[in-house]
């Protein structure tokens, strides 16, 4: 019994409820020296069933088909990690980046209301930082910039995602073809809603406000 109630402690628990697997009292003792300090009580095997339905939390074990934005997150976050864990030197701007980077499309082409940037692939990321190292918070060039763009249409309106690194100042100039189209906070991102339908040729490059500390420039073409 000590081990089962060590084995759940171990794992996180806060309590243990051990029901016996045969008919019967149970009968198991946390023995001595115990080395548990949750608290642990036993159940009969005839008395399991009323005990499983106080719970207020029902575990269902095996598999299943699940979708939508709450599995969608922790798995975008497991990948992240996994990323993140053999490139500690990024920051979380460029591993972000990176995720949206090499992801595999799906649906309509570019960023959609469906699948978003794609379906994350831990491999493709990585390697897309083998090929494009970081800066990041850990080291590198503290001079270096670097400016992801995406573009993509909703209801057929364009959208432009920037994503950027490496400008310093508290606030940043959004250039789209030379011109200055907005200052915003420098936190690294931000979407251009151009409010245009149909085709079009958009050239981007973010500055520390008022400075010509720029990214490069990047292109998108709808």
């Amino acid at each position: 019994m000590q081990v089962k109630a060590l084995n759940c402690q171990n794992s996180g628990g806060i309590a243990a409820v051990i029901v016996n697997n045969e008919a019967g009292l149970f009968s198991g003792t946390l023995g001595t020296p115990n080395n548990t300090n949750i608290p642990t009580v036993g159940v009969a095997f005839e008395d399991r069933s009323q005990v499983i339905n106080a719970f207020s939390i029902r575990v269902k074990v095996g598999d299943g088909y699940m979708s939508g934005t709450s599995m969608a997150t922790p798995a975008v976050a497991g990948i992240a990690a996994l990323v993140w864990s053999n490139h500690s030197d990024c920051s979380g701007q460029e591993i972000r980046s990176a995720l949206k980077s090499s992801a595999l499309d799906g649906g309509t082409a570019g960023k959609d209301v469906y699948f978003g940037y794609g379906i994350v692939q831990a491999k493709a990321a990585d390697d897309y930082l083998i090929a494009n190292p970081c800066g990041g918070d850990g080291g590198g060039d503290p001079g270096t910039t670097d400016l992801n763009i995406t573009g993509y249409k909703v209801r057929g309106v364009q959208h432009v995602d920037l994503v950027w690194s490496g400008i310093s100042g508290s606030s940043v100039d959004i250039y789209r073809n030379g011109t200055v189209v907005t200052s915003v906070s420098n936190n690294g991102e931000y979407t251009d809603n151009i409010g245009v339908k149909g085709g079009g040729s958009y050239t981007y490059k973010v500055c520390e406000a008022g400075t010509n500390q720029c990214t490069s420039e990047q292109s998108v073409v709808f």
